[in-house]
Protein backbone atom coordinates (compact mmCIF):
# COMPACT_ATOMS: atom_id res chain seq x y z
CA UNK A 1 0.00 0.00 0.00
CA UNK A 2 1.08 3.44 -0.99
CA UNK A 3 1.04 6.23 1.30
CA UNK A 4 0.22 9.67 0.49
CA UNK A 5 0.90 13.23 2.32
CA UNK A 6 -2.25 15.66 2.78
CA UNK A 7 0.49 17.92 0.11
CA UNK A 8 0.95 15.11 -2.26
CA UNK A 9 -3.03 14.88 -2.30
CA UNK A 10 -3.39 18.35 -3.07
CA UNK A 11 -1.07 18.37 -6.21
CA UNK A 12 -2.77 15.28 -7.41
CA UNK A 13 -6.53 16.25 -7.48
CA UNK A 14 -6.33 20.25 -7.42
CA UNK A 15 -8.28 19.78 -3.82
CA UNK A 16 -7.00 21.80 -1.28
CA UNK A 17 -6.14 20.83 2.58
CA UNK A 18 -8.81 23.36 3.64
CA UNK A 19 -11.03 21.56 1.72
CA UNK A 20 -10.17 18.22 2.52
CA UNK A 21 -9.48 18.95 6.04
CA UNK A 22 -13.40 20.75 6.53
CA UNK A 23 -14.78 17.93 4.51
CA UNK A 24 -13.21 15.47 6.97
CA UNK A 25 -14.70 17.21 9.95
CA UNK A 26 -17.94 18.01 8.50
CA UNK A 27 -18.84 15.10 6.70
CA UNK A 28 -16.46 12.13 7.84
CA UNK A 29 -15.75 11.74 3.58
CA UNK A 30 -12.17 10.24 3.45
CA UNK A 31 -10.97 9.70 6.51
CA UNK A 32 -7.32 9.99 6.65
CA UNK A 33 -5.01 7.43 8.21
CA UNK A 34 -2.61 8.43 10.70
CA UNK A 35 1.27 7.40 11.18
CA UNK A 36 2.59 6.91 14.69
CA UNK A 37 3.29 10.68 15.20
CA UNK A 38 -0.12 11.59 14.33
CA UNK A 39 0.66 12.64 10.29
CA UNK A 40 -2.17 12.42 8.00
CA UNK A 41 -1.45 10.03 5.04
CA UNK A 42 -4.17 8.68 2.65
CA UNK A 43 -4.09 5.50 0.52
CA UNK A 44 -4.59 4.40 -3.19
CA UNK A 45 -8.60 4.11 -3.07
CA UNK A 46 -8.86 7.21 -0.96
CA UNK A 47 -6.72 8.73 -3.69
CA UNK A 48 -9.31 7.53 -6.93
CA UNK A 49 -11.94 8.74 -4.36
CA UNK A 50 -10.31 12.02 -4.06
CA UNK A 51 -9.70 12.35 -7.87
CA UNK A 52 -12.91 10.99 -8.69
CA UNK A 53 -14.54 13.42 -6.29
CA UNK A 54 -12.92 16.60 -8.05
CA UNK A 55 -14.37 15.38 -11.36
CA UNK A 56 -18.12 15.51 -10.10
CA UNK A 57 -17.32 18.80 -7.95
CA UNK A 58 -16.48 20.78 -11.10
CA UNK A 59 -19.66 19.46 -12.82
CA UNK A 60 -21.76 20.95 -10.00
CA UNK A 61 -22.03 18.25 -7.39
CA UNK A 62 -22.39 19.33 -4.09
CA UNK A 63 -19.73 17.96 -1.59
CA UNK A 64 -22.38 16.92 0.96
CA UNK A 65 -24.30 15.03 -1.97
CA UNK A 66 -20.79 12.85 -2.88
CA UNK A 67 -20.16 12.20 0.28
CA UNK A 68 -23.56 9.99 1.09
CA UNK A 69 -22.04 7.66 -2.16
CA UNK A 70 -20.69 4.76 -1.98
CA UNK A 71 -17.07 4.84 -4.11
CA UNK A 72 -18.44 2.14 -6.67
CA UNK A 73 -21.64 4.86 -6.89
CA UNK A 74 -18.84 7.99 -7.27
CA UNK A 75 -16.83 6.01 -10.10
CA UNK A 76 -20.19 5.20 -12.04
CA UNK A 77 -21.39 8.95 -12.09
CA UNK A 78 -17.87 9.72 -13.47
CA UNK A 79 -17.56 6.83 -15.96
CA UNK A 80 -21.24 8.26 -16.99
CA UNK A 81 -19.31 11.78 -17.39
CA UNK A 82 -16.39 10.41 -19.48
CA UNK A 83 -19.00 9.07 -22.29
CA UNK A 84 -20.12 12.69 -22.63
CA UNK A 85 -17.78 14.38 -25.91
CA UNK A 86 -17.79 17.70 -24.07
CA UNK A 87 -15.78 16.03 -21.35
CA UNK A 88 -12.37 17.62 -21.38
CA UNK A 89 -8.83 15.86 -21.59
CA UNK A 90 -7.62 16.63 -18.61
CA UNK A 91 -10.34 14.78 -16.92
CA UNK A 92 -10.93 12.35 -19.17
CA UNK A 93 -6.19 12.03 -18.24
CA UNK A 94 -7.43 12.26 -14.41
CA UNK A 95 -10.13 9.27 -15.33
CA UNK A 96 -7.40 6.77 -16.64
CA UNK A 97 -5.33 7.59 -13.90
CA UNK A 98 -7.60 6.04 -10.97
CA UNK A 99 -8.41 3.52 -12.89
CA UNK A 100 -4.94 2.46 -13.14
CA UNK A 101 -4.54 2.50 -9.60
CA UNK A 102 -7.34 0.97 -8.93
CA UNK A 103 -6.23 -1.53 -11.40
CA UNK A 104 -9.97 -1.12 -13.30
CA UNK A 105 -9.33 -2.42 -16.91
CA UNK A 106 -12.79 -1.87 -18.18
CA UNK A 107 -12.52 1.95 -17.35
CA UNK A 108 -9.21 2.02 -18.80
CA UNK A 109 -10.64 0.57 -21.68
CA UNK A 110 -14.15 1.95 -21.94
CA UNK A 111 -12.26 5.30 -22.02
CA UNK A 112 -9.72 4.86 -24.97
CA UNK A 113 -12.20 3.36 -26.97
CA UNK A 114 -15.18 5.77 -26.58
CA UNK A 115 -12.44 8.72 -27.57
CA UNK A 116 -11.10 6.69 -30.37
CA UNK A 117 -14.15 6.86 -31.66
CA UNK A 118 -14.94 10.40 -31.29
CA UNK A 119 -11.18 11.82 -32.44
CA UNK A 120 -9.49 9.06 -33.88
CA UNK A 121 -6.73 6.75 -33.11
CA UNK A 122 -4.00 8.81 -33.63
CA UNK A 123 -5.21 11.69 -32.16
CA UNK A 124 -6.14 9.81 -29.16
CA UNK A 125 -2.74 8.66 -28.53
CA UNK A 126 -1.01 12.12 -28.81
CA UNK A 127 -3.95 14.28 -27.17
CA UNK A 128 -5.25 11.60 -24.29
CA UNK A 129 -2.69 9.02 -23.84
CA UNK A 130 0.39 10.87 -24.17
CA UNK A 131 -0.85 13.36 -21.27
CA UNK A 132 -1.60 10.58 -18.94
CA UNK A 133 1.42 8.76 -19.18
CA UNK A 134 2.80 12.39 -18.13
CA UNK A 135 0.61 12.52 -15.23
CA UNK A 136 1.49 8.98 -13.86
CA UNK A 137 5.11 10.29 -14.37
CA UNK A 138 4.34 12.15 -11.67
CA UNK A 139 3.11 9.50 -9.55
CA UNK A 140 5.69 7.04 -10.54
CA UNK A 141 8.37 9.97 -10.13
CA UNK A 142 7.40 10.27 -6.48
CA UNK A 143 7.42 6.58 -5.63
CA UNK A 144 3.20 6.77 -5.47
CA UNK A 145 2.29 3.66 -7.85
CA UNK A 146 3.32 0.00 -7.80
CA UNK A 147 5.25 -1.42 -10.88
CA UNK A 148 2.63 -3.88 -10.66
CA UNK A 149 0.37 -0.48 -11.69
CA UNK A 150 3.12 0.35 -14.41
CA UNK A 151 2.78 -2.72 -16.03
CA UNK A 152 -0.36 -3.09 -15.89
CA UNK A 153 -1.41 -0.12 -17.96
CA UNK A 154 1.46 -0.61 -20.22
CA UNK A 155 0.30 -3.99 -21.03
CA UNK A 156 -3.16 -2.83 -21.87
CA UNK A 157 -1.56 0.36 -23.92
CA UNK A 158 0.96 -2.11 -25.92
CA UNK A 159 -1.48 -4.65 -26.78
CA UNK A 160 -4.11 -1.42 -28.11
CA UNK A 161 -1.06 -0.55 -30.28
CA UNK A 162 0.02 -3.68 -31.17
CA UNK A 163 -3.73 -3.99 -32.36
CA UNK A 164 -3.44 -1.29 -34.45
CA UNK A 165 -0.36 -1.58 -36.42
CA UNK A 166 -1.32 -5.27 -37.11
CA UNK A 167 -4.16 -3.60 -38.91
CA UNK A 168 -1.63 -1.25 -41.34
CA UNK A 169 -0.43 -2.40 -44.49
CA UNK A 170 3.55 -2.55 -44.69
CA UNK A 171 5.02 1.17 -45.79
CA UNK A 172 6.37 1.76 -49.11
CA UNK A 173 9.22 4.56 -48.12
CA UNK A 174 12.68 3.66 -47.23
CA UNK A 175 12.99 1.83 -43.92
CA UNK A 176 12.98 2.61 -40.33
CA UNK A 177 14.44 0.19 -37.95
CA UNK A 178 12.63 0.78 -34.33
CA UNK A 179 14.46 -1.03 -31.02
CA UNK A 180 15.05 -0.39 -27.39
CA UNK A 181 18.67 -0.39 -26.87
CA UNK A 182 20.12 -2.78 -24.45
CA UNK A 183 18.22 -2.98 -20.76
CA UNK A 184 15.26 -0.04 -21.84
CA UNK A 185 11.96 -2.40 -21.84
CA UNK A 186 8.73 0.39 -22.09
CA UNK A 187 7.76 -0.47 -25.72
CA UNK A 188 4.92 2.18 -25.59
CA UNK A 189 6.77 4.89 -27.13
CA UNK A 190 8.51 2.95 -29.61
CA UNK A 191 5.26 1.62 -30.47
CA UNK A 192 3.56 4.94 -31.27
CA UNK A 193 6.22 6.35 -32.88
CA UNK A 194 6.12 3.01 -35.15
CA UNK A 195 2.65 3.73 -35.48
CA UNK A 196 3.04 7.56 -36.65
CA UNK A 197 5.72 6.39 -39.40
CA UNK A 198 3.64 3.44 -40.68
CA UNK A 199 0.84 5.97 -41.09
CA UNK A 200 3.35 8.11 -42.98
CA UNK A 201 4.26 5.04 -45.21
CA UNK A 202 7.53 4.42 -44.25
CA UNK A 203 8.57 0.82 -43.79
CA UNK A 204 9.05 0.00 -40.07
CA UNK A 205 11.31 -2.67 -38.94
CA UNK A 206 10.56 -3.53 -35.29
CA UNK A 207 12.81 -5.00 -33.09
CA UNK A 208 11.34 -4.33 -30.14
CA UNK A 209 13.07 -4.46 -26.61
CA UNK A 210 16.51 -4.91 -25.16
CA UNK A 211 18.34 -4.81 -28.41
CA UNK A 212 21.88 -5.14 -28.29
CA UNK A 213 24.08 -2.09 -29.81
CA UNK A 214 26.31 -4.69 -31.68
CA UNK A 215 23.31 -6.28 -32.95
CA UNK A 216 22.26 -2.92 -35.47
CA UNK A 217 24.81 -3.21 -38.01
CA UNK A 218 23.53 -6.88 -39.42
CA UNK A 219 20.15 -5.54 -39.57
CA UNK A 220 20.89 -2.10 -41.03
CA UNK A 221 22.85 -4.38 -44.10
CA UNK A 222 19.90 -7.02 -44.46
CA UNK A 223 17.47 -4.02 -44.73
CA UNK A 224 19.57 -0.70 -46.17
CA UNK A 225 17.80 0.90 -42.78
CA UNK A 226 18.94 4.74 -43.04
CA UNK A 227 17.45 5.85 -39.69
CA UNK A 228 17.00 4.03 -36.33
CA UNK A 229 14.23 5.12 -33.91
CA UNK A 230 14.97 4.48 -30.14
CA UNK A 231 13.45 5.60 -26.53
CA UNK A 232 15.41 6.22 -23.62
CA UNK A 233 13.05 6.17 -20.42
CA UNK A 234 15.83 5.34 -18.16
CA UNK A 235 19.58 6.65 -18.67
CA UNK A 236 21.82 4.65 -20.32
CA UNK A 237 24.80 2.68 -18.90
CA UNK A 238 27.63 4.32 -20.28
CA UNK A 239 29.39 1.16 -22.16
CA UNK A 240 25.93 1.49 -24.19
CA UNK A 241 26.31 5.15 -24.99
CA UNK A 242 30.12 4.61 -25.36
CA UNK A 243 29.05 1.77 -27.97
CA UNK A 244 26.21 4.06 -29.48
CA UNK A 245 28.71 6.67 -30.18
CA UNK A 246 31.40 4.43 -31.51
CA UNK A 247 28.40 2.67 -33.32
CA UNK A 248 27.69 6.14 -34.97
CA UNK A 249 30.64 7.04 -36.09
CA UNK A 250 31.51 4.02 -38.09
CA UNK A 251 28.04 3.74 -39.53
CA UNK A 252 26.13 5.94 -42.26
CA UNK A 253 22.90 5.51 -40.43
CA UNK A 254 20.91 8.25 -38.32
CA UNK A 255 19.89 7.78 -34.57
CA UNK A 256 16.68 9.70 -33.61
CA UNK A 257 15.34 8.96 -29.66
CA UNK A 258 12.81 10.37 -27.36
CA UNK A 259 12.47 10.28 -23.92
CA UNK A 260 15.37 10.87 -21.69
CA UNK A 261 17.64 13.31 -23.75
CA UNK A 262 20.83 12.48 -23.20
CA UNK A 263 24.04 15.34 -23.70
CA UNK A 264 26.25 12.93 -24.51
CA UNK A 265 24.37 12.38 -28.18
CA UNK A 266 24.23 15.66 -29.12
CA UNK A 267 26.29 15.70 -32.29
CA UNK A 268 25.64 12.64 -33.25
CA UNK A 269 21.53 11.88 -32.88
CA UNK A 270 18.29 13.69 -32.94
CA UNK A 271 16.49 14.32 -30.18
CA UNK A 272 12.34 14.94 -30.00
CA UNK A 273 10.73 16.23 -26.93
CA UNK A 274 7.43 15.09 -27.80
CA UNK A 275 5.45 13.09 -30.73
CA UNK A 276 4.35 15.97 -32.14
CA UNK A 277 8.09 16.95 -32.91
CA UNK A 278 8.90 13.72 -34.29
CA UNK A 279 5.47 13.85 -36.62
CA UNK A 280 6.85 16.70 -37.88
CA UNK A 281 10.38 15.48 -38.46
CA UNK A 282 8.21 12.36 -40.19
CA UNK A 283 6.35 15.12 -42.30
CA UNK A 284 9.30 16.78 -43.88
CA UNK A 285 11.58 14.47 -44.07
CA UNK A 286 9.97 11.34 -45.87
Amino acid sequence: MRKYSISDIEKLTGLSTHSLRAWEKRYGFVMPNRTDSKIRYYTDDQLVTLINASFLLERGYKISAIADMSQKEISDRVLEFARDQNVAITDLVKLLATATLALDEDTIRAVIEDEISQSGFEATFLFLIYPFLQYLGVLWAAGKSLPAQEHFVSHLLAQRLNAELEEMSQGTKSPMIFALLDEEEHEIGLLLSCYLAKLRNIKCVYLSRKVPVENLQPVIELTNAKRIMTIFTIPPAEDTIVNLKSFLADSQTDLLYSGIKIDALDEQATFFANPQEFIDFLDQTS
